[in-house]
């Protein structure tokens, strides 16, 4: 729960639009996002969760959490970003209904704006819904880079049945790639 309520505090604070939000939320939970749910849209959405994850940590610890600590995480490597842009303007990480321009966009301020290491996250999470090949450089760079962010062993290893044998593209072929 408290990494869920920093997450959304992170976000929240980062002035990620409602729009980007909702992108991110539709590619990465199965049954859809919040668009139009309880009337809100993804930054009310967002807050309504940080709010109900802020109440059941006081309920559960008795104190009320203090602010998210700043993200000092390492961008993450130049493979990772290409090919996560090279996959997502081929169609990759997007469900029905989400522009793969879209998620690009707002990926990559998350990554770059917000935190890389949660960028991560959300790259896994959206791989999970998406049957899309990883090649096995990709997946054992993002592995690295989960070990350096402090991921057990279950995160990035969640998608290791997608890897593939399609080649990753070169350093800096992705225009987009974050850097920091």
């Amino acid at each position: 729960m408290s990494r869920l309520l920093d997450d959304a505090r992170r976000i929240l604070g980062s002035g990620l639009s409602a729009a980007s939000t909702e992108v991110l939320w539709n590619t990465c939970v199965p049954s859809g996002g919040p668009a139009g749910l309880f009337g809100e849209d993804g930054r009310d959405w967002l807050l309504r969760i940080s709010d109900i994850a802020r109440s059941r940590l006081v309920e559960r610890t008795g104190a009320e959490p203090g602010a998210p600590p700043d993200c000092r995480h390492d961008p993450l490597p130049v493979l990772v970003t290409s090919w996560i842009g090279e996959a997502a303007a081929g169609g990759g990480f997007v469900r029905p209904g989400v522009p793969p321009g879209a998620f690009l966009a707002a990926w990559n301020d998350i990554a770059g704006n917000v935190c890389p290491e949660l960028a991560l996250r959300l790259a896994v999470r959206s791989l999970l819904g998406s049957d899309h090949p990883v090649p096995a450089r990709v997946y054992e760079a993002m592995d690295r880079q989960g070990a350096v962010y402090g991921y057990g062993d279950f995160l990035v290893s969640a998608v290791e049945y997608l890897v593939g044998d399609r080649s990753a593209p070169t350093a800096g072929a992705y225009w987009g790639a974050v850097k920091r």
